[in-house]
């Protein structure tokens, strides 16, 4: 109940719109319901504090206990998602245009793949090749535009290698808009990243008519998730899930 009451404490920069539940149950004694409220809670807590594993686990000690221990940090004040910021992270995934994997997911000798590779916190058989790369790929992007942009100081860069992990935890743990085709509110626009229906991640260059272009990693000229290079791509709206926009925080 007490890291219960902490999450709920903390739920606002979690961005979860529910409380979570003060039951002081988890796992099979808990309902599904009150169980998810609380697990997304700690996998959110996970990926705000940067860490390397999510576990959807609170440990005994450690930056999360100390951050759930500490007082909410104070509102950082009224975000904003205008087009105009986010455009650079494209221009920062053209810089990566041809980079090449050497085949099984390896990184080779590439300089550049080695950066995709190590922009993640991914492991596999203690290294850090070897797997699917095109969140990673995303993940480096918008590290660099975090880095290099005065826009978005309050956004803590992703480090993950799952498209998953970047639209459902990534994401909303750092207050991004969430989109989709039609909606209301936002409409695609250079420098959104895109989440396809076929777990595989981008990052929209441009839109028109019947698509959007994207600059993908892992990919090929067919258009594959499983493919060996960083490229350029044209790919039709029903292929997309979502559009992830960061929000301009200074």
């Amino acid at each position: 109940m007490a890291v219960q009451a902490r999450l709920e404490a903390h739920r606002p920069r979690l961005s979860l719109a529910r409380p979570i539940p003060q039951t002081g149950l988890i796992g099979r004694h808990n309902p599904p319901a009150e169980l998810d409220m609380t697990v997304v809670a700690i996998e959110r807590m996970e990926a705000l504090m940067g860490g390397r594993e999510i576990t959807g686990l609170i440990p005994r000690r450690g930056s999360i206990v100390d951050a759930l221990s500490a007082d909410p940090p104070a509102s950082p004040g009224d975000r904003t998602y205008r087009t105009g910021p986010q455009e650079p992270l494209a221009d920062i995934a053209a810089r990566y245009l041809g980079a090449r994997e050497t085949g099984n997911n390896r990184m080779g000798r590439d300089r550049r793949m080695r950066e995709i590779f190590e922009a993640d916190s991914a492991w596999t058989d203690g290294t850090t090749d070897g797997y699917p790369w095109c969140a990673s790929f995303v993940s480096l992007c918008t590290q660099h535009l975090i880095r290099e942009s005065e826009h978005y100081q309050g956004v803590r860069p992703p480090r993950t290698a799952g498209v998953t992990a970047f639209r459902s935890i990534w994401a909303p743990a750092q207050n991004c808009a969430v989109f989709m085709d039609g909606d209301t509110r936002y409409q695609a626009h250079r420098g959104d990243v895109v989440v396809f229906t076929f777990s595989h991640i981008g990052i929209v260059t441009s839109t028109e008519f019947g698509g959007i272009r994207t600059i993908e990693g892992n990919t090929n000229a067919a258009g594959s998730r499983e493919g060996t290079v960083v490229r350029r791509k044209f790919r039709t709206f029903d292929l997309v899930r979502c559009y992830v926009r960061l929000p301009v925080t200074s």
